[in-house]
């Protein structure tokens, strides 16, 4: 991979506005990468991921067009940590190897990383910088309760199945403030972006 590639990965708990910080990033100029999106690819028939899902967790987590049922898994791994661990063993090494596949073959001179979740930065070794959308835990409940209709329980479990927020901020190099307008992030970004590009 060329020098010359910045590649940033960029973080933040569930419903931390990171989407939104991604598209800002995508509107200067950026190739952006989603690792949800990754996430979702793999297990598109035919797949060897979804085929081993449906072994472990059997055909009810299948739609009637036998494509994955994401909320009929969330409800199961989201209840369970060890139906969770076992799920994120299988599809994290894969989603991973797909990313890095993707950046070394962008010829962009820029690429945001946006993942769901970093417990080790060893994980992606191509990543110039970590930043972080940070905003709190309370404000990550009532965007999730509105946002998909959970419960408040519902969404504290989304919220706890991640790592801390404190563990994010000790992972970071610069953090972006989710918890502001949306027009002042996309100024913050844009500031980013110039600084690190030049």
């Amino acid at each position: 991979m060329s020098q010359a590639k910045k590649v940033i990965a960029l973080i933040g708990g569930i419903a931390s506005g990171k989407s939104y910080v991604a598209s800002c990033f995508s509107a200067c100029g950026a190739a952006v990468i989603d690792a949800d999106q990754v996430a979702r690819e793999i297990v598109i028939p035919p797949s060897e991921t979804l085929d081993s899902i449906v072994a472990h967790f059997g055909e009810h987590i299948l739609t009637s067009e036998r494509m994955l049922n994401r909320a009929a898994l969330s409800t199961i791994v989201f209840s369970d940590p060890e139906e969770r661990a076992w799920l994120e063993a299988l599809m994290h090494p894969v989603i991973r190897k797909r990313i890095i596949e993707q950046t070394e073959h962008s010829d962009a001179s820029f690429i945001v990383i946006e993942l769901s979740t970093l417990s080790d930065p060893s994980h992606y070794p191509m990543c110039d910088r970590i930043c972080l959308v940070d905003v709190p835990e309370q404000v990550q409940l009532k965007r999730l309760m509105q946002r998909d209709g959970l419960t408040k329980d519902q969404a504290q479990a989304r919220v706890d199945a991640q790592i801390s927020r404190e563990a994010r901020q000790m992972l970071a190099d610069d953090v972006i403030d989710g918890n502001t307008l949306r027009k002042k992030i996309m100024h913050e970004v844009k500031q980013y972006y110039q600084a690190l590009s030049n």
